[in-house]
């Protein structure tokens, strides 16, 4: 019966190896990643990526849309994917990213910024940087009085839904935005600027202009301008 059972079992660990993906690790200019049903995950950071002070996750990598950080365990794997760095001290999540527990090891980050929901498990790091997000402000923990909730906001000024028309969020107190993000790219549409309206009258000078606290509006909405 012992024997059969063996038997049994080694079987099972074979179908289901077989049934499971095959990952191969591909690789572009700043990430190390797998890719599955046409959804990549992000396993690491190559020279370059690691080389870098201020890291964007985008939403696509090489035409695929990026869906997580690092690699959940589970019975057939022990997780995995990680991004190292002593380099990086601001990264900016683009899309609706999943990040896995224990796939950061980045020794001196001052901030995480999600357009979405960074769950609680990234806030486990060891470390003292300060982790952005919004939209899911529910979500955040109230013990986690390092939480700093965005006050600086880009839009691509296209879609109705706000969810759908962030581009990037960023948090400064009395300073000039030091990071200007890439321009962000529509087909058929050629970028012009970013505004402090809609309609695109006022621009922002990323020179002279400082980002103020104002408790009326507490925080800065800027509009890309379109031809």
């Amino acid at each position: 019966m012992k024997k059969i059972m063996i038997c049994c079992f080694s079987v099972l660990i074979i179908v289901l190896s077989g049934c499971s993906p095959k990952e191969n690790l591909l690789e572009s200019e700043l990430f190390f990643y797998t890719l599955y049903a046409e959804e990549v995950t992000i396993m690491g950071l190559t020279e370059a990526g690691q080389s870098l002070e201020t890291l964007i996750i985008p939403i696509e990598i090489d035409g695929y849309m990026v869906t997580s950080i690092g690699k959940e365990p589970s019975f057939m794997s022990t997780g995995g994917g990680r991004l190292s760095s002593k380099t990086v001290k601001r990264i900016y999540i683009l899309g609706n990213i999943y990040i896995f527990r224990y796939s950061l090891s980045l020794e001196n980050i001052d901030y995480i910024f999600s357009n979405f929901y960074l769950p609680h498990s990234t806030y486990d790091t060891g470390y003292d940087g300060k982790y952005i997000d919004i939209f899911f402000p529910s979500y955040v923990k109230p013990d986690l009085d390092f939480i700093n909730r965005a006050n600086v906001q880009f839009f691509y000024n296209l879609f109705e839904d706000p969810s759908e028309d962030i581009y990037l969020i960023d948090y400064y107190e009395n300073q000039h935005i030091e990071f200007i993000p890439d321009d962000p790219k529509i087909s058929d549409k050629t970028f012009i600027g970013w505004y402090k309206d809609k309609e695109g009258l006022i621009p922002w000078d990323f020179t002279n202009d400082i980002v103020v606290y104002n408790e009326d509006e507490p925080v800065l909405n800027l509009f890309a301008k379109w031809s």
